[in-house]
């Protein structure tokens, strides 16, 4: 099921270790239906383990982390991959991230 505009996200803050493009992808092998267990890009932590993100209805808001791999803070390194095997956070994000083609 499509998520309606006030649940689709637009535009988030990405890790600083993480940004290597313009894009940002929520999971390594990621649906809707199976639970990842390692980050594509990692999204940012900056608002005491939150991140901001803004939503196709206008609307922006602040979600906190639930998972501590999902806090890292920017180390200043080479993006790696970042694991966090059945994360909440992960889904969360794909939830709001994308919408099924038709």
């Amino acid at each position: 099921m499509a998520p309606s505009p006030v649940n689709l996200m637009v535009l988030l803050d990405e890790q600083g270790d993480s940004i290597n493009d313009a894009s940002f992808v929520p999971a390594v092998g990621s649906s809707l239906t199976v639970n990842p267990g390692e980050w594509g890009d990692l999204p940012a932590s900056y608002h005491n383990g939150s991140g901001a993100f803004s939503f196709a209805d206008g609307h922006c808001e602040i979600h906190k982390w639930r998972v501590a791999s999902t806090r890292l803070p920017v180390r200043k390194v080479a993006y790696a991959g970042f694991a966090a095997p059945g994360s909440q956070d992960i889904m969360w994000v794909i939830r709001h991230a994308s919408a099924p083609l038709k």
